[in-house]
């Protein structure tokens, strides 16, 4: 059996995922199982994901995003993103709502720059087709939504609606990180 050597580029999506992503996610992104990317990680040096939950959001991070920088991605928003809420069914019956921000685009480079600009999201590479950049979670799509809002045109409607629909149901930590953001 021949292996197939790893490639620069996946090397560079299982240091941006593994943290964050189930291995048999990112083993389906890349062509490969999920214990050959344990056996990379460890060899690269990586730590897995801790519970399921997305990284943190760094207030701090996302205050020091330039303007240019919100407008540049709001472009990528406005041209090809979109923001979606649904009714997610967990295995116990119960149901929930599920918000998240969705960037499509072909040069995987620029949702790479746009996740390490704000520190947020991840970027899920899709075979064959464009790779995806996806904020999920309120804090996250919140603080996105609100940073691109001065410069958005098409999408605009859209991110009001969300935005609203987050201040109602979340209303309390969407007050406590506006309070973070003036501070």
């Amino acid at each position: 059996m021949i292996k197939r050597q790893w490639t620069e580029i996946e090397d560079m999506v299982l240091k941006d995922q593994y943290p964050i992503r189930q291995a048999r996610f990112i083993a389906g992104d890349l062509g490969r199982t999920a214990p050959a990317i344990h056996c990379r990680a460890r060899a690269l040096g990586l730590e897995g994901r801790r519970g399921g939950s997305p990284l943190p959001c760094d207030i701090s991070r996302l205050k020091a995003v330039s303007l240019t920088d919100w407008a540049y991605i709001a472009g990528f928003f406005d041209g090809e993103g979109s923001v979606w809420i649904s009714d997610l069914e967990r295995p116990n019956r119960q149901k929930r709502q599920f918000i998240m921000i969705s960037i499509a685009q072909n040069e995987t480079g620029v949702l790479y720059w746009i996740r390490n600009t704000l520190g947020i999201g991840n970027v899920c590479l899709e075979n064959g087709r464009a790779s995806k950049f996806r904020a999920m979670g309120y804090i996250q799509t919140y603080a996105m939504l609100t940073g691109m809002m001065p410069f958005l045109q098409v999408k605009k409607d859209a991110a009001k609606k969300a935005i609203g629909w987050l201040a109602s149901y979340y209303s309390d930590y969407i007050r406590e990180f506006d309070q973070c953001w003036k501070d």
